[in-house]
């Protein structure tokens, strides 16, 4: 979260501009000014026709990343098909469920199509599908893109809400250096996270055997003088059953 919040706040790329002497001019735009937005189809047996086609719903968008285990088909028509297509680079995104989560399709070209649930946004040359991504989670971890939800129960959220989502739009090759840092960073942190859990791991086993060797009387040198366990334990019942008797 800090470090999309670093990138979509321009932070991340202070250094960048600096070098590069451009002035940290970033003004935000509308989404729906860099890129077109279009709603899946709707799921209606009695009136959908055509060839039975594989499609995507909302569960099998995840954030930055597809869940192709479980692909329901669907009847569309020629049109259909060349209308809802999906191509590389198009930009899933859930319209309700969890409002907003996406992922970039990097997947075969117009073999999938998508339900009504989903949008597909289509990124114009101004704007890499990375960064409309990132600003997207920055906008889910910050709240800012629950402000655009309609529902009460259900959360929604409609093209005509979603078409005024707000990013800050800085040149190519701005966007470039930011994808480019950011997957360095997510790539350290999940070495780190990697890390943190064989540590995790490690420090169990020792306290375990740390535990196990203190039961067997191993973990410090034992008197040969001491009384054996089992009369200690024979003094605790007595004690016990003292204890109850006076009550």
């Amino acid at each position: 979260q800090a470090v999309l919040a670093a990138a979509c706040s321009g932070k991340l790329t202070e250094d960048w501009r600096e070098e590069n002497q451009i002035s940290n001019n970033l003004k935000p735009v509308k989404l729906s000014e860099v890129a077109t937005l279009k709603l899946g189809k709707m799921l209606d047996k009695a009136k959908n026709q055509g060839t039975l086609t594989p499609y995507l719903r909302n569960i099998n968008v995840r954030w930055f990343a597809f869940d192709v285990t479980d692909i329901k088909e669907i009847r569309v028509s020629e049109d259909e098909r060349k209308n809802l297509a999906i191509r590389k680079g198009d930009v899933m995104i859930c319209e309700g469920g969890e409002p907003g989560r996406c992922a970039i399709w990097e997947g075969i070209d117009d073999f999938y199509v998508y339900q009504k649930t989903v949008y597909r946004l289509r990124p114009s040359e101004k704007i890499l599908p990375e960064w409309v991504c990132y600003c997207l989670k920055n906008g889910a971890d910050s709240g800012t893109l629950s402000e655009l939800f309609t529902g009460t129960t259900i959360k929604h959220l409609t093209s005509v809400a979603f078409k005024e989502f707000q990013l800050l739009l800085p040149s190519l090759e701005e966007q470039k250096e930011i994808v480019r840092r950011v997957e360095k960073m997510f790539e350290k942190i999940d070495r780190m996270e990697q890390e943190y859990q064989k540590a995790a791991k490690l420090c169990d086993r020792l306290e375990q055997a740390t535990l196990a060797k203190a039961f067997r009387g191993e973990l410090v040198p034992q008197d040969p003088d001491d009384e054996p366990a089992s009369v200690l334990l024979e003094q605790v019942k007595s004690q016990r059953s003292k204890g109850k008797k006076g009550k």
